[in-house]
């Protein structure tokens, strides 16, 4: 069934669809996706649909001059009777395909043969356990996936199927990594992942489904590893959503994704070669606002900024967030301290007890040691 669903899906998207959004929240995804209709032009969206009167979809409703369609679970909710006025509806308003962005309330298997729909979630659902289903399922995928100690969360867009979260995925997203956190806030998490993965995932595997770039037997696809002629050069503004962002997330990742969201819009270099040269440059500049930083202090530590901003800029044509490397290089370096205080532990001493001369030698003993092992 899985397999047919997806055909199904890429079959209607080729034949100019009409689309209806399912939602039950603040619907930020619902938003992204109208918000850049321009990039689907034969998708045809009809509705917006809700289960729950306090979500945003009727302002959503308004926005993009939709129709609107709320029915809420009452407390004798029977999921059949529920889905099948549902689906009156739909057919009604000839809506071929669905859009989940958010939506709560768990669709059966009858409905999903007769309006056969996508949806984004949080987890790699490429990763399986050991039945072969993904391993990462229901609403705390990501508390599940930081159990297992995973180094990254991911979010992918799948066909929705009446096994919940099993539906055959079409796209996972880029990595947002946990290497280096030291808290989880998991709501954070959250709603980083969906406004660096998900804002970005969900428009574009509706984009490569209209123009029939999805091809079932090679699926599922990953964000990294899209072939050229699937990426996105839009022209779409960026710098505003950039700017919301700023406070959601570490400087470091606010320097990838920027840099990230320009070579979209093909502002970007054409080999890494180029990229290298300007990292070279800027430490070259560093170089000159160091002789000169008693004179010009803020100078000295722009000059530092753009170090950080095209080594970032670095990783990303490399395919590795910037985080992982600072992570990385943090860790060797606490790994090495924890080595030399062992030493010491040893001899019954601290670093009171270490001379100025000593540290170089107990360094460079710690760095053999980890190489060794």
């Amino acid at each position: 069934m899985k397999n047919s669903l997806l055909k199904r899906v890429i079959q209607l998207y080729n034949n100019n669809p009409r689309a209806a959004i399912l939602m039950s929240g603040k619907g930020s995804n619902a938003d992204i996706i109208l918000s850049q209709r321009n990039r689907y032009p034969n998708v045809n969206f009809i509705s917006i649909i809700t289960d729950n009167h306090s979500s945003n979809a009727l302002s959503l409703s308004q926005k993009y001059q939709l129709e609107f369609y709320c029915r809420e679970k009452d407390k004798f909710f029977n999921r059949d009777d529920y889905f099948k006025q549902l689906a009156d509806y739909l057919n009604h308003m000839k809506i071929d395909t669905l859009i989940y962005a958010g939506f709560m309330t768990i669709t059966p298997a009858f409905f999903l043969t007769q309006f056969p729909g996508i949806n984004v979630h949080p987890a790699d659902l490429t990763l399986l356990d050991e039945h072969h289903k993904p391993k990462y399922r229901g609403m705390d995928a990501i508390q599940q996936a930081i159990k297992q100690h995973d180094n990254y969360i991911a979010s992918t867009a799948h066909i929705v199927d009446a096994d919940v979260d099993c539906g055959s995925p079409i796209l996972v997203s880029k990595h947002l990594s946990l290497e280096g956190r030291f808290t989880h806030d998991i709501a954070q998490l959250h709603e980083q992942l969906k406004v660096t993965c998900e804002h970005l995932l969900f428009p574009r595997v509706i984009e490569l489904l209209s123009k029939g770039l999805i091809n079932p037997e090679h699926t599922p696809y990953h964000w990294d590893r899209l072939h050229p002629t699937m990426r996105i050069n839009n022209g779409q503004f960026f710098s505003e959503k950039l700017f919301k962002l700023k406070d959601m997330m570490s400087p470091l990742d606010l320097s990838y994704l920027s840099q990230y969201y320009s070579s979209c819009v093909g502002f970007d270099f054409s080999h890494i070669d180029e990229v290298m040269t300007k990292v070279i440059e800027e430490f070259e500049e560093l170089q000159s606002a160091y002789e000169n930083r008693e004179d010009n202090l803020a100078h000295f530590i722009d000059e530092i900024g753009d170090c950080f901003f095209s080594l970032a800029n670095l990783c990303r044509f490399i395919d590795i967030h910037p985080e992982t490397v600072v992570s990385r290089n943090v860790m060797k370096y606490l790994n090495r301290c924890k080595i030399i205080e062992e030493e010491l532990k040893n001899s019954d001493r601290d670093w009171s007890h270490v001379k100025p001369d000593e540290i170089l030698p107990l360094w460079y003993k710690a760095k053999q040691y980890e190489k060794n092992n």
